[in-house]
């Protein structure tokens, strides 16, 4: 059995390799583009579970630095529970996935730019 099994592997050009394998740098996949945080100087950004926030930022994972560099899963997702703001679901630098305002409240531009 496990030598039908290798040769079906081998046969589909795959490679079992004792080694792990290198994380890719965000935007260096296949399909992926590289995305940075915009935002202005007196703007505070956080990472949040769901797509609402409160205003004493209780629920934050985590925040968010102008310039970060992150993974965009889905864009444009609308908010819950009363919340009509927009929000983008991300990976941040150091993996903590969540939401995050898709327009920085103090100048309603967007908090996302492609990578220079």
């Amino acid at each position: 059995m496990q030598v039908f099994l290798l040769s079906i592997l081998t046969s589909l050009n795959f490679s079992i390799s004792p080694t792990p394998e290198l994380a890719q740098r965000i935007g260096d996949g296949a399909g992926e583009t590289c995305r940075t945080i915009a935002l202005a100087p007196e703007t505070t950004l956080y990472l949040y579970p769901r797509p609402i926030s409160y205003p004493d930022n209780e629920t934050a994972i985590a925040p968010i630095f102008d310039k970060e560099q992150i993974d965009l899963v889905r864009s444009n997702v609308p908010g819950v529970d009363g919340d009509d703001r927009t929000w983008h679901e991300i990976v941040d630098s150091i993996g903590n996935r969540g939401y995050i305002l898709a327009f920085d409240p103090n100048t309603n531009l967007s908090t996302l730019r492609y990578c220079p």
